[in-house]
């Protein structure tokens, strides 16, 4: 390399040609000295001297020397085709086009620019357009040197209000972090940070948990009241446990749900920490209920599951709680049962199966829902009724209930005579072994828990079988699925939507109800709540802001 240059107060340039030899570029060169007297001046100097560039479409500082000598040192304020062309290069450069903004960001932007027309007579055009998550922070100037800063959003205590409430809103909607993402991406509304989301999700965790629990006591007061209101001793309750995961769950949620508010009660979270085995932990759930009862001196009346016999056992070693397992649990095999002893191999017709039976299944599963409504609570008028069937079913009515259509006169079956003896006896023997018929005691109360399940498929809104969560992540998702609905169950409805067709069966001719529009009252409450927390007018014991801690986000699928 040649290091020899002729020219002292100059610059030289080199380059090298196709054919190997190297070319000099000499150039003459002066330098200017600017000084300041601090680094914003600088600052501020440096921003409108490339505003001033992009504007002009000016390369180079000496194109800018050009223009103003030419001009002989005047400047004219930027037109407002020149505004035009700043704001749309300054959009694309941004890094993302669009933003959230408060309503009285906006008038405050308005209120700033009015001000300083009031005061200067050049264009404000904006600076520099940076995102702080879905806030945008613009600053603007005027070639008189005035600079002004503005957000989209205004702060509460530290951090912009937007992106708490962006925040709430992803939370409390149930989306998961993945369908946040992406929502974010595609509108291109900018992303809050991992930091923020960490750190907001403990605040917010703690807020709805103490919500939810407020909700959970006013449900569990109504209860009691309504209970007294009909003379009973003691509150009654539906409960369930449900997997988080579809097998090997490592979180589970045993809810208690009141007969007559159809509110949840109580609700427990048990995790393979506390129980390894998943198959014990409604036990689990189930005595930590109980135990929560005891301190709050709330007495259990009438205990309605799906039969669990574990469950059983803990209600039966209870003397004040009536055990009861609901009915649908016990008439869903029916149909199934009878269709087994109803259709088979030929070689096996009247030893196995019979086709007088092929019509009974539906009719069967009816006359036990039937049996368990009249049974007067006496498991051996059970028994007595649920066997009735058959006698009922050979043309012989005599057992049968006066109100039943069997006994008016003229009556013609709608089904096929039982008349060979197989067959009875397949019915019989089936009839027997039903768990209804063996464990008749356990079904007399005639309880159903429709809402729990009703329940436990609203929490899919909140909780997705396909994810893994993490403590707090699965707490606060499902203390919002509770919130939603204390609020929203058994609310009024405006019509009843009937669709007929050939294959309308009488249950469905009701109806589908057109239910009101939901509320969502808690989110307003979580954020009310929030706000004096994050401007410490309000503390919550346990409330810890250690990021490590942070488990908000751990959402992973299946198959990772």
């Amino acid at each position: 390399m040649d290091t020899n240059s002729d020219i002292v107060n100059g610059a030289t340039k080199r380059r090298r040609l196709s054919d190997g030899s190297v070319k000099k570029y000499q150039y003459a060169r002066k330098q200017f000295d600017v000084t300041f007297s601090n680094e914003e001046e600088k600052y501020v100097f440096e921003s409108r001297l490339k505003s001033l560039k992009q504007r002009k479409g000016l390369k180079t500082v000496k194109e800018v020397f050009e223009y103003f000598l030419e001009s002989d040192g005047t400047t004219s304020n930027v037109s407002a085709e020149g505004a035009q062309d700043v704001h749309k290069r300054l959009i694309e450069t941004a890094s993302n086009e669009n933003f959230v903004c408060e309503n009285k960001s906006i008038f405050d932007l308005a209120d700033i620019i009015s001000k300083h027309g009031q005061n200067c007579n050049h264009l404000l055009v904006p600076l520099m357009l940076t995102h702080s998550g879905h806030v945008a922070e613009v600053k603007w100037h005027c070639e008189k040197g005035h600079v002004i800063q503005w957000n989209s959003s205004n702060v509460l205590s530290s951090q912009y209000t937007v992106n708490y409430r962006m925040m709430m809103a992803y939370l409390c909607s149930g989306m998961s972090q993945v369908q946040y993402e992406r929502f974010s991406e595609f509108s291109n509304t900018g992303t809050l940070s991992l930091r923020f989301m960490s750190q907001a999700a403990l605040t917010f965790s703690a807020v709805i948990d103490v919500v939810a629990r407020e909700s959970i006591q006013f449900a569990l007061f109504d209860e009691i009241q309504s209970s007294k209101d009909k003379h009973e001793d003691g509150i009654s309750i539906m409960t369930d446990a449900r997997h988080q995961c579809r097998k090997n769950s490592f979180h589970t949620s045993h809810v208690a749900i009141g007969q007559h508010t159809h509110k949840v009660v109580n609700i427990q979270h048990i995790n393979k920490l506390e129980e390894r085995s998943t198959q014990r932990h409604e036990i689990v759930g189930c005595e930590k209920m109980y135990g929560e009862f005891g301190q709050q001196n709330v007495k259990v009346n009438v205990h309605a599951h799906d039969r669990n016999t574990s469950i059983n056992k803990i209600i039966k070693e209870k003397d004040s709680v009536k055990n009861c397992n609901e009915r649908w649990h016990a008439a869903k095999p029916i149909t199934k049962g009878i269709k087994a002893i109803s259709s088979g191999a030929l070689k096996n017709r009247g030893k196995t199966w019979h086709p007088e039976l092929a019509d009974k299944g539906a009719l069967v599963r009816n006359h036990v829902y039937y049996s368990i409504d009249n049974c007067g609570r006496d498991p051996t008028v059970l028994r007595q009724m649920l066997v009735s069937c058959v006698l009922h079913f050979q043309n012989i009515h005599h057992n049968c209930s006066g109100e039943s259509s069997c006994k008016v006169d003229g009556y013609i079956p709608e089904f096929t005579i039982l008349k060979d003896p197989v067959g009875i006896t397949l019915l019989t023997n089936f009839i027997h072994s039903t768990t209804l018929y063996k464990n008749a005691q356990d079904y007399v109360l005639n309880k159903d828990t429709y809402y729990v399940e009703s329940f436990n498929n609203s929490i899919l809104v909140y909780l997705d079988k396909r994810l893994h969560y993490k403590d707090r992540s699965y707490t606060t998702r499902m203390n919002l699925a509770v919130l939603s609905w204390n609020e929203h169950v058994d609310r009024p409805f405006t019509s009843r939507s009937v669709h007929y067709n050939g294959k309308n069966i009488l249950r469905k001719r009701l109806g589908k109800k057109q239910y009101k529009k939901k509320t969502y009252n808690f989110v307003s409450d979580i954020w009310s709540l929030f706000v004096r927390v994050i401007d410490q007018d309000e503390q919550i014991d346990g409330l810890d802001l250690d990021l490590e801690t942070s488990d908000i986000y751990e959402e992973t699928d299946d198959e990772v």
